[in-house]
């Protein structure tokens, strides 16, 4: 039996189990520094629709070290290429006081359930006055065999296309379901159920199309923020970045909902790109960044004569930057 070759990689020095870290926190705490320099504030600040929110949030933690969330936020909003936990400090100009603030990640991730329920409470009061007619829909009358014709949203547009619905028993649910078979333009046909009986078809079909509305998110929350890049040791640290990344998914199509679609894309300087597109998520997220650095640098123009001039110099060099 052939004897396996042994590698000629030079062997990796191993590290002694009982060598202590070199940032071990209980010798800060006992030789503190009285040079140290702390974080205050974000080097660019939140504004407007997300520095409401942000205070939001922060009045569900302990105030001794909810100041440092509304930071983390800014530095998120800000970092570029890959987003470490570290990218957002940096970002955000967090000095030598870095480990507090992977302490309020910790922090976050422990009180995800509060905040969770304080995003919920915003999205809520943002959406409910809107769609409270659409949840309060009497239950229409039982169709007739045969194929029928609905106008629908999917994706965004209005389409219509055929239908045709029954009742039927799944052995899936141990009970009655509504199935829907839809028809396309090509001719082809797909099947969907429900398992409440008496939800409507537009209903059905508009739940089935916002899937497509998820997976979605999970592309813009790992590709736009880029979730799971932290690269943070504690388990609540890891909680508490991935439930950031989605709340502020969240957050910032709440800060956009109202704006128009001109106002958060140009797509002047990109002639190959359709205009007429739908603004994206991330042209959502530029548009809020673009605001926080607008309100930062061009408040502090002089007032002159070239004032217009200086402040459009500024406004692309901001362009070129989120």
């Amino acid at each position: 039996m052939a004897k396996s070759q042994g590698s000629t990689r030079r062997p990796q020095p191993k590290h002694k189990k009982n060598k202590k870290s070199q940032h071990d926190k209980r010798n800060r705490l006992q030789n503190r520094n009285p040079q140290r320099k702390k974080t205050a504030k974000a080097k660019v600040p939140l504004t407007g629709a997300m520095q409401r929110m942000a205070s939001a949030l922060q009045a569900a933690m302990d105030r001794r070290i909810a100041f440092r969330l509304a930071i983390v936020v800014a530095g998120m909003l800000l970092a570029d290429d890959r987003r470490t936990a570290s990218a957002w400090f940096v970002a955000a100009g967090v000095q030598d006081d870095w480990d507090r603030f992977y302490e309020c990640l910790i922090r976050v991730g422990r009180c995800s359930g509060k905040l969770a329920t304080v995003v919920l409470g915003l999205v809520v009061q943002k959406l409910a006055p809107k769609f409270g007619d659409r949840i309060l829909l009497g239950k229409r009358a039982a169709h007739q065999e045969g194929w029928q014709t609905i106008a629908y949203h999917c994706r965004g547009v209005e389409v219509t296309r055929q239908y045709k619905t029954f009742l039927a028993t799944s052995e899936l649910v141990s009970g009655q379901i509504r199935v829907v078979r839809i028809r396309f333009e090509d001719g082809s046909w797909a099947p969907y159920f429900c398992t409440d009986t008496s939800a409507e078809v537009r209903d059905i079909l508009e739940a089935v199309a916002a899937r497509w509305a998820i997976e979605e998110h999970f592309h813009d929350v790992k590709e736009v923020w880029g979730a799971g890049q932290q690269q943070v040791r504690n388990v609540w640290s890891n909680i508490g970045c991935w439930h950031l990344n989605q709340w502020l998914y969240a957050l910032i199509e709440l800060c956009c909902w109202d704006m128009s679609k001109s106002k958060l894309t140009d797509r002047q300087a990109r002639g190959w790109d359709n205009p007429d597109r739908r603004p994206s998520h991330a042209d959502r997220r530029r548009s809020v960044s673009r605001e926080m650095l607008q309100a930062q640098f061009l408040a502090v123009l002089p007032d002159t004569p070239d004032r217009r001039k200086f402040r459009n110099f500024v406004t692309t060099l901001l362009s070129l930057c989120v």
